[in-house]
């Protein structure tokens, strides 16, 4: 008995049904390790309950009187470990698929330099076309950026630490554990064998405008953890944003004070965020919808990213 692998779902039955298969094959003897799914409240997950025939010891459960209504994967997760019975805890999310060899080459790789927190590899599948959606995707396949959808912990650090902060409910909370994990000088290693694959979503402009109202929780992050912000990669505003938001406060004033400014103001920022768009989708396959609305987000976004970063700066936090 070794592993208790804790997977969040929201409303992705045939997704999971592909990741429960893929840990079928797992080349570690599944009396080795366990699967928690912890569901949305009358999720249609739920039903695999009956359906899915596993080899390995299944449990699949809901989360009653959910006060995030099924949307904290932080909630879940925390959730699963507190019911999980082994002394590791694997995360993964619902719409990846684990390599025949994830948990055992973490289980070597436990046995042989005995860490408190292990990151696996991150597969992400290369498009026919690629698109702008697998650019930034492929974040998730460099080090140290601590993605849950394959972290591995300690069960008894991941609960000295507390699990995942109530506070970051669905952003940016592997981060935040990932940190505190190192503050309290925990042992971290990269295991690329440990690999779990990553599909490429289809195109969601609409992520620009759930970030810039996330800042708030960016913020968040900086303040608690102001030392590992300074040494990331992380920045609350990009070069892009920041000549934005610049441009978008005088037009702002210069209405009041100076038409004739607002009018090349105006000109000025179409053309800087046309050349925005140029620059961000050069080299990808694109749709003429993806590119209206990414346009739009690029006018409304960088103001709104400014709003809640000082909404951030004055907002207060619960003890996790």
């Amino acid at each position: 008995m070794f592993f208790s692998v804790v997977i969040p779902t929201h409303k992705r039955k045939k997704l999971l049904t592909e990741l429960l298969i893929s840990l079928e094959k797992q080349t570690l003897d599944p009396s080795f390790f366990e699967v928690i799914v912890v569901a949305t409240e009358s999720d249609e997950a739920l039903s695999l309950k009956e359906s899915f025939k596993s080899s390995y010891k299944l449990s699949i459960v809901e989360i009653t009187n959910d006060t995030f209504k099924g949307k904290s994967a932080s909630a879940k997760r925390n959730y699963g470990v507190k019911i999980s019975h082994y002394p590791w805890i694997a995360f993964i999310d619902d719409d990846c698929i684990a390599s025949p060899q994830w948990l055992e080459n973490a289980k070597n790789e436990i046995e042989n330099k005995e860490p408190d927190m292990i990151e696996g590899g991150v597969h992400i599948p290369e498009p026919k076309k690629k698109t702008l959606t697998y650019k930034g995707l492929k974040r998730l396949s460099r080090s140290e950026g601590y993605q849950t959808c394959n972290m591995f912990y300690r069960k008894d650090t991941f609960l000295e630490v507390g699990g995942f902060d109530k506070n970051f409910p669905y952003y940016l909370e592997d981060t935040d554990l990932a940190w505190t994990m190192l503050e309290y000088n925990k042992k971290s290693i990269h295991c690329k064998e440990a690999q779990v694959s990553h599909p490429v979503p289809p195109a969601q402009p609409k992520k620009l405008l759930d970030n810039a109202f996330r800042m708030e929780k960016l913020v968040y992050l900086a303040k608690k953890h102001p030392h590992n912000f300074k040494q990331s990669s992380m920045r609350f505003f990009s070069k892009a944003y920041t000549i934005f938001i610049i441009n978008d406060l005088i037009l702002l004033f210069s209405i009041v004070f100076c038409l004739n400014l607002f009018a090349y103001l105006f000109l000025l920022r179409i053309l800087l965020t046309v050349l925005y768009l140029i620059k961000t989708f050069k080299g990808c396959s694109w749709t003429l919808s993806e590119v209206s609305q990414t346009y739009y987000y690029s006018l409304i976004c960088p103001l709104i990213s400014l709003i809640y970063y000082l909404k951030g700066l004055s907002s207060k936090h619960q003890n996790n």
